[in-house]
């Protein structure tokens, strides 16, 4: 299949460009102009002006043939403004320019968990992209709600955890031991992806795609301490005071790396029911600290005791 790729410079893009590729598929990665692609992912690019991508996917399609479109890129932390741009309205230039292409490709869309509920501003662009594309005139699409994803080459997320972990004695437990997560390695999104392209699914299908069980928080910092056979004390921060904090910083917050939106959106809630994916998509997600393998190598374990700081 021709498969062109939005996002392919961000982490889960360039794990999919890979993923796609080795699996047989012809690549082409749409890249904004001047930004930095990594070597990595050795897959032709198509660069676009940011005022001109329906066109460039309307003239890709009409002129090379186009299969299917992934549109992996998006928006997490920022102003509501800017994530309406990034997320919601750049779903419609996409639709828009696969709409004038003519070309009878499927849409695979990255949406998130966050489209489910309790809606952020976060959430709220999400579920307004996944509108956008079942109001469209497309024939075939699959909308995919990730959870926190996380792998080799994450830079967010739980990068930050083992970051934090490695540099910091002292390291933070927001929430104590009552927020849990639900992370998703990402070699398993793009296993569902190469599934979906391969005509596994509905013709027009909403699949929410989870890390297999949730992990409280805390069982992942030490986990993660575990494999790097640190010593850290975990010094448990109660959630809401630190969440109304972060809320009245926001405006100065957007312009930092601190991640806003995964901090104000931390709440209890039952786990993400991927069944309709296992069945439909084959989806086999694998646990934390299967993954967490993956990302991090084993050292050495701590002497017996040292990880009771906690």
């Amino acid at each position: 299949m021709n498969v062109l790729i939005t996002g392919a410079s961000g982490f889960i893009g360039g794990h999919l460009c890979a993923a796609l590729q080795g699996a047989g598929h012809r690549v082409v990665a749409l890249v904004r102009r001047g930004r930095p692609f990594p070597d990595r992912v050795p897959v032709p690019i198509c660069e676009y002006a940011p005022d001109a991508l329906s066109e460039t996917i309307s003239r890709f399609g009409a002129k090379d043939g186009l299969d299917a479109v992934v549109h992996a890129a998006g928006k997490i932390n920022g102003s509501a403004d800017g994530l309406r741009e990034a997320n919601e309205a750049m779903t419609r230039t996409v639709v828009a320019g696969l709409e004038q292409s003519g070309a009878d490709a499927s849409l695979v869309y990255l949406s998130s968990v966050s489209a489910i509920g309790p809606l952020g501003s976060y959430g709220a662009s999400k579920r307004a992209a996944e509108q956008v594309i079942a109001s469209s005139n497309l024939r075939r699409w699959t909308i995919l709600r990730p959870s926190l994803v996380y792998g080799p080459g994450d830079t967010k997320n739980v990068a930050r955890l083992v970051e934090a972990v490695r540099a910091w004695p002292i390291v933070p437990v927001i929430g104590a031991g009552g927020v849990r997560l639900q992370p998703l390695y990402v070699g398993d999104l793009c296993d569902v992806i190469r599934h979906v392209l391969d005509g596994a699914g509905e013709a027009r299908g909403i699949y929410t795609v989870a890390g297999p069980r949730q992990e409280r928080l805390v069982d992942m910092i030490r986990l993660i301490r575990q494999r790097l056979g640190r010593r850290n004390v975990l010094l448990p921060l109660p959630l809401r005071p630190i969440q109304v904090a972060v809320r009245l910083a926001r405006p100065l917050l957007s312009r930092t790396s601190f991640p806003v939106q995964q901090v104000v959106t931390l709440h209890d809630h039952p786990a993400w029911d991927a069944a309709r994916a296992v069945e439909q998509l084959s989806f086999r997600p694998r646990r934390f600290e299967e993954g967490l393998s993956m990302m991090i190598p084993q050292v050495a374990r701590p002497a017996e005791g040292i990880g009771a700081a906690a």
